[in-house]
């Protein structure tokens, strides 16, 4: 297997509360492999989201350490963070997070100016199915379709890890397999080496990663590799 991209250490991470503090994250350790699935799942409040966020540098430790790409993130400064989440990290949420005054093409044009060696807006949105529907602003379509947007998006800048937070949790069945085939396709023929890690608590949506990390109580408690992952286009619940 290919060295760790990213690898997480005794990682704590503790939020104030009243006199004392919530410890969302307690000594976890974790390793993110470049052009896996890694779906991390658990019961919630298990410290799922806040796991992504920390690798996303969308918050930092308490303690523990960080690297990625070879380098160690817990020294970096914040203009070398915000580089960090610029370049090499794509992000889709659960509520998509698009903006409402462009249209399609234009929510993807507008991530692909920020990036150094994007791709093609038109020809991502092609990639998820929604050339037709580029002039459209997100008002306009469905939450499947504003999630492949998302997804587009994410994907145009051609980021090394890409993380997303329960990206199907608010679409039915065939929206979210739309979703999961997109996601799916991007990691398994984008030849780019793009790491994914998607958090989800349906256990279905589990079966098409190479591994599938099960979190309780702010840590990995399991890590099972599977050998056949199941397509998306498969999934069922």
């Amino acid at each position: 297997m290919a060295e760790a991209c990213v690898k997480i250490e005794n990682a704590v991470k503790e939020f104030p509360s009243g006199s004392g503090a919530v410890r969302a994250l307690d000594g976890l350790s974790l390793e993110i492999f470049p052009g896996e699935i890694l779906a991390v799942t658990g019961e919630s409040g298990c410290g799922k989201s806040t796991l992504l966020n920390i690798i996303g540098f969308m918050d930092e430790l308490t303690a523990g350490c960080l690297s990625a790409f070879g380098r160690d993130m817990t020294r970096l400064s914040e203009k070398e963070r915000t580089l960090y989440r610029r370049r090499d990290v794509g992000f889709i949420f659960q509520d998509y997070h698009l903006m409402s005054e462009l249209t399609a093409l234009e929510n993807v044009a507008f991530i692909a100016s920020l990036a150094e060696d994007p791709l093609s807006p038109a020809e991502m949105l092609r990639a998820v199915g929604l050339e037709a529907e580029a002039d459209r602003f997100p008002g306009q379509l469905s939450g499947g379709q504003q999630q492949r947007v998302a997804v587009a998006r994410a994907l145009v800048k051609r980021p090394k890890l890409l993380l997303a937070d329960e990206p199907t949790a608010a679409l039915d069945l065939d929206s979210a397999r739309d979703v999961l085939t997109a996601l799916e396709r991007a990691i398994r023929s984008g030849g780019e080496g793009t790491a994914l890690v998607l958090v989800t608590h349906n256990r279905e949506i589990t079966k098409l990663a190479d591994r599938v990390a099960l979190m309780k109580s702010g840590r990995i408690v399991d890590i099972v590799r599977q050998t056949a992952p199941r397509s998306a286009d498969a999934i069922e619940w």
